[in-house]
């Protein structure tokens, strides 16, 4: 008979203490752990001879409700397929009770659920300036009562390197290898198991990436720009990691004008300091140029770079620097350097 799917927290403290005192008239065996969607076998044995009763008479309840799915083992024995229905039945108290003829307790336990082992199935992998770090985060699939009985062990492999290497920093939802020119261009492959250690029961589930296609690079360095009169700029700046081919965007806006391109250009290796002038702005003018830098064969956009220059003139020169800001705007002074934020 499939029990009812209603279910209690313990109510241990409103219990009355009679019931907690006298309820010592047998024993309910169990493990008291099961996962979600499962069952959960209890067995209640009367084991104080005073009471006259057998076990056809024993009942399982959990608050007022009582709990069928049961069967007899012996004279005196009955046992419980409790079905674990949901996260609700999580610390739920079970009461194993006979009426004589008012209901006298022979045992109660508290019982706890979990969800089993599941797979990871959202993770993202990126692999920093190439070959600085390889990172990979995840999402679990459900979320776990008590991570503390969950172990995640992530390991990494490479088309290269079969055998399997622990990452250098882990935890539940992330992984870092920091190997240098382990992983740069190969196919990596990453191995997450899920485990239950109170239960022993695990899952694995294996990812594989083309570590050229989950680039991240750096940003761009040492911008330098210099008005060269009221409608030219020159712009310079020097690549991080010169011998990695890349992609640079360069846009440029001002209150007058929308957004435009200035370059999408494919920098050979070696190219470490770049110079472009722009011209056709417009005079007496205040402009932002925006950097942003992309993988030579796909992957992610680096940190983006916004300079905001002083306004263009008819004669003489005015310059600035950026060294390194990340998602910050920079307003220039004349001559003005803007160290490492």
């Amino acid at each position: 008979m499939k029990m009812k799917a209603f279910w209690c927290v313990s109510y241990i403290l409103f219990y009355p203490l009679t019931a907690y005192i006298f309820c010592r008239n047998g024993k309910i065996e169990t493990i008291g752990y099961g996962f979600i969607g499962g069952t959960l076998d209890m067995t209640c044995n009367i084991t104080n001879p005073s009471i006259q009763k057998n076990a056809s008479d024993i009942k399982f309840s959990c608050k007022d409700t009582e709990l069928n799915n049961t069967f007899i083992l012996g004279e005196m024995s009955k046992k419980l397929v409790l079905e674990l229905t949901g996260p609700e039945m999580n610390q739920a108290q079970i009461y194993c009770q006979v009426y004589n003829p008012n209901f006298i307790c022979i045992d109660s336990r508290i019982i706890y659920v979990e969800y089993a082992p599941q797979n990871i199935t959202d993770i993202s992998c990126v692999s920093h300036e190439w070959d600085v770090f390889l990172g990979c985060s995840w999402r679990h699939s459900v979320e776990y009562l008590n991570r503390s009985n969950i172990q995640v062990k992530s390991r990494w492999k490479s088309n290269y390197i079969q055998d399997y290497v622990d990452c250098s920093e882990s935890s539940h939802s992330y992984c870092n290898l920091r190997q240098p020119n382990n992983f740069s261009g190969k196919l990596m492959t990453i191995s997450i198991e899920v485990k239950n250690t109170k239960l022993n029961a695990s899952t694995t589930r294996t990812f594989e990436f083309d570590a050229n296609k989950i680039v991240k690079p750096p940003p761009l360095k040492a911008i330098v720009y210099e008005i060269l009169n009221s409608t030219c700029i020159s712009l310079n700046w020097m690549n991080e990691c010169p011998h990695r081919k890349k992609n640079v965007n360069v846009t440029y806006e001002s209150e007058w004008q929308d957004p435009k391109e200035i370059v999408r250009y494919f920098i050979v290796e070696k190219d470490s300091y770049v110079n472009r002038t722009v011209c056709g702005l417009f005079p007496y003018t205040k402009y932002t140029f925006n950097f942003t830098v992309y993988p030579e064969y796909g992957g992610y956009a680096s940190e983006a770079i916004s300079i905001i220059t002083e306004k263009t003139r008819s004669s003489g020169t005015i310059s600035g620097k950026v060294w390194v800001s990340v998602d910050t705007q920079i307003s220039l002074g004349n001559s003005q350097l803007v160290y490492p934020v």
